[in-house]
């Protein structure tokens, strides 16, 4: 059965290496203790592991099928992009001419501040021809 848990603390056994340099170490994770038995051990505290946990012969524990758990395995991108398509610089430059018209009325007192896009858009309409 398959478990996920973290890792509470990992002591490498004064046993003699077997195989190629195949260590022992006793691993505590939340929720299980037992042996692992590895060559080079990438683990540590504080690591979200998933595992196999086994019975062995001599009713011990182990680990098998250790893997990291990624940090961010339940982060999903939302992709929410809304491009908005910008204008040349030609038609920018006819729009800023057209709200600096619009405000100089605002500025003169002739229209009010509600109005001031209003006049931009009709400027730009009547210089964009």
């Amino acid at each position: 059965m398959n478990y996920k848990a973290k890792i509470k603390d990992i002591l490498k056994l004064n046993k003699p290496a077997f195989g190629d340099g195949i260590f022992t170490y006793k691993i505590t994770t939340s929720k299980h203790t037992g042996l692992y038995y590895t060559s080079k051990l990438s683990l540590k505290v504080n690591d979200e592991i998933e595992y196999n946990y086994v019975m062995q012969k001599n009713n011990d524990y182990k680990f098998k099928d250790v893997k990291k758990v990624a940090m961010y395995d339940n982060f999903s991108k939302q992709e929410n992009i809304q491009a908005q398509v910008r204008l040349d610089t030609g038609r920018s430059i006819l729009l800023q001419v057209a709200f600096k018209e619009a405000s100089a009325s605002y500025l003169a007192g002739k229209i009010t501040v509600d109005e001031v896009e209003a006049l931009t858009n009709k400027y730009y309409n009547i210089i964009n021809k």
